[in-house]
């Protein structure tokens, strides 16, 4: 059986910890329960970044791969391990980043205001919206970050 540890504590990483259930094959567990003497695992990072380094150095020890969910990282950095660099998990998403990257200089002429939400304990950078902002030419110092819950549900539907 195959460990799959994830790294994280916001929404994502307790969603994966939750849902994923593979039954047979592979056992999915928190990243404080791995264990250095396994051979073979998958690591998902879906943190802040505070345990990369640790988890590039387990994955180098124990033949692991690394999934990457987080866009708070250095991707120009050599893991010299398989790694799976993920922006973002949403498939609609990633379609629209990738149409936005080869036409977003199309929009030039709009004036384009770029708001994201996040959970409230949220401190990283905003990937996705860095990505769309690269991608029309804004700066990612105008992308507004909305992390107070009331404003989330009043003004953008967003449920608790």
């Amino acid at each position: 059986m195959t460990n799959v540890y994830i790294i994280g504590s916001g929404k994502l990483a307790n969603e994966l910890l939750k849902a994923l259930n593979f039954e047979k094959n592979y056992r999915v567990l928190p990243w404080a329960d791995r264990n250095p003497q396994d051979t073979v695992a998958i690591v998902v990072h879906a943190g802040s970044g505070r345990e990369l380094n640790e988890a590039i150095s387990y994955c180098r020890q124990t033949n692991s791969s690394l999934i990457e969910l987080s866009t708070d990282v250095d991707h120009q950095q050599d893991y010299l391990i398989p790694v799976v660099l993920c922006p973002n998990t949403n498939i609609l998403m990633l379609k629209f980043m990738n149409m936005l990257e080869k036409s977003g200089q199309n929009f030039s002429q709009y004036q384009i205001n770029i708001t994201e939400s996040h959970q409230a304990n949220k401190t990283s950078l905003p990937g996705t919206a860095v990505a769309l902002a690269n991608s029309l030419n804004i700066p990612s110092n105008r992308i507004e970050s909305v992390r107070d819950i009331q404003k989330q549900q009043s003004e953008f539907g967003i449920p608790e």
